[in-house]
């Protein structure tokens, strides 16, 4: 073997002890770290306060330090959630109780502890690794914690835990992140079971199981997080394949707009005439303030509120007569205000999930000055993706 294969295998071999590099900016780190700490004196402090200083017990277990380091640094982990942190640390101080009352305190006894504990919170679906500190604490006994002080050590582990929790909760809510971290998975528009056309081609719950079950390993992140990043790094992926794709190369640009002020027995003529859905509402600067679709005028009339469908239509039919060369129902009384654009050199591929998965037709375009400059629909997606398919597989076959 030469020296450099032996360099390479010696590097090989070595590899799995160097820590893969993590990049967190001197900030967050410095905040977290004062975060615990304010978190933990405050538990010691409460927890003085409700259990008094007679009993000679700590204000303080050292299992919290664990807990503090979950709940300030990877707070989105599942072993970091309030229920794992209350009920985790919970069952562990009894387990560990009750171990320390039957068989008194030993290595054994603590061993012993920390196992069941561990059975205790995978059962509950409540690990919390700080658990298993806290039950071999109890079982190992010492002056603080004997037999005589036993019932005293779920109130302390309780005071503790409470304590962190709110503090961790209130620190996340100040820094703007997301504690209890729960990502909500988008639901079907349409109400059904049927998953969202962005979804039925994408890697399945189902499939992270068999993976997981196959491999027999436990993972620190939950399933709905693992699928949304297996999504976002399959959206990157293909951003990067057609990253010169541009919305202003593909949009429509002749656009059909209205004002505030426009009578909406106009905009209905213009939605027949140009047999289009959709009519932006731009203000006085051209800039988007609105959309109208046939949808609003529905909405309008309040159908909804009607149950039996004769009586709909004889709605629609009143109402329809009504407004007919009336000037005083404007496009700003039925516009639609919830608004997502996006801007004109944005890649076409962010609109993928926009316009199948979020129950939009049609995205309008803007400029850096918010001015809309464009629109793109259902149809010209379909048409793009399609397009881009197509060079795609020219390409392949002509490098083969």
């Amino acid at each position: 073997m030469s020296y450099r294969n032996y360099i390479k295998q010696i590097r090989k071999h070595w590899a799995v002890w160097i820590p893969a590099k993590q990049s967190h900016p001197l900030k967050n780190v410095i905040r977290a770290g004062l975060g615990a700490s304010c978190a933990l004196f405050m538990a010691a402090a409460i927890s003085r306060q409700v259990l008094g200083t007679e009993n000679d017990l700590p204000s303080l277990i050292a299992p919290m330090g664990a807990s503090a380091v979950l709940l300030f640094i990877v707070h989105s982990s599942p072993l970091a959630q309030p229920w794992p942190m209350l009920f985790g640390n919970s069952i562990s101080a009894v387990i560990g109780v009750t171990c320390l009352i039957l068989f008194g305190s030993s290595a054994s006894t603590a061993a012993l502890a920390a196992g069941l504990a561990i059975i205790g919170m995978l059962l509950s679906n409540s690990l919390h690794p700080p658990g298993g500190a806290i039950a071999l604490l109890i079982g190992l006994g010492g002056s603080h914690y004997s037999t005589e002080k036993a019932h005293l050590f779920l109130p302390l582990v309780l005071s503790n835990s409470l304590c962190l929790l709110l503090a961790a909760i209130i620190f996340h809510r100040l820094s703007g992140q997301d504690y209890p971290h729960q990502r909500a998975e988008k639901q079907n528009l349409h109400l059904t079971k049927d998953l969202l056309p962005g979804q039925r081609l994408d890697v399945q719950p189902q499939d992270i199981d068999a993976v997981i079950d196959e491999h027999g390993k436990g993972l620190d992140i939950s399933r709905t997080d693992l699928e949304f990043l297996f999504a976002q790094m399959e959206m990157r992926v293909y951003r990067r394949h057609h990253q010169d794709v541009r919305c202003e190369d593909v949009m429509s640009k002749n656009l059909i707009c209205i004002q505030y002020e426009t009578p909406i027995s106009e905009i209905w003529q213009l939605l027949r005439l140009h047999k289009i859905k959709t009519l932006p509402v731009l203000n006085g600067d051209g800039e988007l303030i609105g959309l109208v679709t046939l949808i609003d005028f529905l909405k309008f009339v309040n159908l909804d509120a009607l149950d039996e469908f004769d009586v709909q239509l004889q709605q629609v039919i009143d109402w329809m007569n009504s407004w007919k060369g009336r000037r005083d129902l404007l496009a700003g009384h039925i516009m639609n205000t919830s608004i997502k654009s996006v801007l004109a050199t944005s890649s076409v591929i962010e609109l993928v999930p926009m316009l199948s998965d979020e129950g939009l037709h049609q995205i309008p375009i803007v400029d850096h000055d918010k001015k809309l400059v464009g629109m793109l629909t259902q149809s010209d997606l379909i048409a793009i993706l399609f397009r881009l398919g197509l060079d795609a597989s020219s390409k392949k076959h002509a490098i083969q």
